[in-house]
């Protein structure tokens, strides 16, 4: 398995915006819907990938890192409003 190496300052300015505001969000300083800088983030990443600003490895790389794809542990949205 290669080891893939990104230098998020040279992403592009969608992506940089919002890693930051979703990192911001979980630091408590963003009143923001979560599920809302989340889809933010991933079609940024989705839109420099298939624009060809980053590659299919560095997009797979962010969406991991970020958004849980790949992960052990996927990230959801819990959308059951009925309390338990």
């Amino acid at each position: 398995m290669s080891r893939i190496v990104v230098d998020e300052i040279t992403l592009p300015l969608s992506v940089q915006k919002d890693i930051e505001a979703l990192k911001s969000y979980h630091r408590g300083e963003l009143d923001a819907p979560e599920d809302c800088l989340w889809g933010e983030l991933y079609g940024s990443i989705n839109g420099s990938q298939h624009g060809g600003e980053i590659n299919k490895e560095t997009a797979d790389f962010l969406r991991a890192k970020y958004l849980g794809f790949g992960s052990e542990e996927e990230y959801f949205f819990n959308t059951d409003t009925r309390r338990k």
